[in-house]
């Protein structure tokens, strides 16, 4: 007779060798954007922290003014083995794998004194002005599907600073770990971005991870690859033209009128009888521009 299969465990321990912790989020307010993902792993004897971010600017005329080679910027660091334990320590003591996974704010804030404003759909001001924006927290311990995993959405998340550990604040315990923490250990070094390539895997990984706020993302990132002007961006754009929200096509349509390239006509004629009357009537804008480039 088979004995009965253990379950997983699902407690992070110290003496882990191979791990990944990631901390992701964004802030949308009027006149910008910004997304940021940072990334701490170990893989035996080695370990690092990577960043990425996407970062746009508008003008009164809600027009992105960020210089293309400042869209997209990628850096990190390597950590001694020394500073991978300490940190993986630390975040194991705090016993994450207790929290619920889902959080409106971080534990060292009272949910109470959130700001109670909210607009007309229910979207605190907060959020809308870019004071907060969502976030999400994963570890990941063992290689892919084999430790214990556990991922935590943050609603209204502001970064914490500098802050002291402890177990009555778990959550933003370790948020500080990572944010400012590890970023003020020592200096990032930069390294070149492919801002085309980098946005869509980044888009590719979002979907996976099911993010809070993937559609804010997803249109930010086409209207930065339009701003890009990069005709390799095209059959990302093209794709995106039978995306679920409307805003989404919207803002695929808006990339490839800046892009401008007269090929993607035959896409873009696809969606000239779109359901939603604005999209129509862009696609029927956008489908003259680029005949005239054929």
């Amino acid at each position: 007779m088979r004995s009965p299969r253990r379950s997983r465990r699902k407690v992070f321990r110290p003496e882990e060798t191979t791990w990944c912790v990631e901390l992701l989020g964004e802030r949308s307010g009027l006149f910008f954007y910004r997304y940021q993902r940072l990334r701490v792993e170990r893989n035996g004897k080695r370990a690092w922290v990577r960043e990425f971010s996407l970062r746009i600017d508008y003008d009164e005329d809600l027009r992105p003014t960020t210089k293309p080679r400042r869209l997209v910027r990628q850096r990190g660091r390597r950590l001694s083995p020394e500073e991978a334990d300490a940190f993986w320590a630390s975040l194991c003591a705090l016993r994450l794998h207790r929290l619920a996974d889902h959080q409106p704010c971080l534990d060292h804030v009272d949910p109470t004194a959130l700001d109670p404003c909210r607009d007309a759909e229910g979207v605190p001001i907060a959020v809308l002005t870019g004071e907060e924006g969502p976030a999400c927290l994963t570890l990941r311990a063992g290689r892919t599907g084999q430790g214990p995993q556990k991922r935590i959405v943050v609603e209204r998340f502001r970064s914490p600073g500098p802050l002291r550990s402890t177990r009555k604040a778990p959550l933003a315990s370790a948020v500080a770990l990572i944010e400012p923490g590890l970023r003020e250990a020592a200096a990032f070094n930069y390294r070149r971005s492919r801002p085309f390539l980098d946005t869509s895997a980044e888009f590719e990984r979002l979907k996976r991870l099911n993010f809070l706020n993937l559609r804010e993302f997803e249109r930010r990132s086409l209207e930065a690859l339009g701003a890009l002007r990069d005709p390799a961006a095209v059959p990302f754009l093209t794709a995106e033209l039978f995306a679920p929200d409307p805003q989404v096509r919207l803002q695929a349509l808006e990339g490839l009128a800046r892009i401008g390239y007269g090929p993607a006509a035959s896409d873009v004629e696809l969606v000239i009888d779109d359901e939603d009357p604005e999209v129509r009537e862009r696609a029927r804008e956008v489908l003259e521009l680029l005949s005239d480039r054929v």
